[in-house]
């Protein structure tokens, strides 16, 4: 890694560290991590941890992806709508205490192991405390999940969601990307 990698590596442990969502491991598991460039900010790095092995090894539950068209159906139609991202989504997931020594990874810092889901792993959702089923619309109410402000639309006529636009008028394709597979 370079200076810069380093530096940026190393605050975002501590910070990682700071907020709780990882701790020091003696686990036998040991990911590697990367840093790759933020989309959107070529300043800005981000913590990459390769569980490409771990995710091999891990059996996949059949889980049912909600319908989107049925979503997008009790979305349209309303007059305002809003809409929320969670802070570090991921990392508000608890993970079952038998799975957590799996998350370990390995840095210049030291090795580290998760507690929460971590972006990249391939947990089951058997070992998610608490079990994430419903739909992402509610989970963030029932489950206690922290929401960025600054990232919030409130009561709005018309919403960009999953490329579609969502209004009163109903539920139709996003122009930028319908333009995008005309040209």
């Amino acid at each position: 890694m370079s200076v810069e990698e380093l530096r940026q590596l190393r605050e975002r442990i501590e910070q990682l560290m700071e907020k709780g969502y990882i701790r020091p491991s003696s686990s036998p598991y040991a990911a590697p991590c990367l840093m790759v460039l933020k989309p959107g900010d070529p300043k800005t790095l981000r913590l990459v941890v390769d569980y490409r092995q771990l995710n091999q090894q891990t059996v996949r539950d059949r889980y049912l992806l909600p319908d989107i068209q049925l979503m997008f159906d009790e979305m349209q139609g309303a007059a305002f709508s809003s809409f929320f991202d969670a802070v570090d989504g991921f990392w508000q997931v608890p993970m079952a205490e038998k799975d957590v020594e799996k998350t370990a990874f390995t840095t210049q810092m030291g090795h580290m192991r998760g507690w929460l889901c971590l972006k990249g792993c391939r947990i089951p959702l058997r070992s998610i405390k608490g079990g994430c089923s419903e739909p992402l619309a509610i989970f963030p109410l029932e489950k206690g999940v922290y929401l960025k402000a600054s990232k919030a639309k409130l009561l709005k006529e018309s919403l960009r969601f999953l490329g579609q636009t969502l209004s009163a008028k109903g539920c139709q394709p996003q122009h930028d990307k319908v333009a995008a597979v005309k040209d």
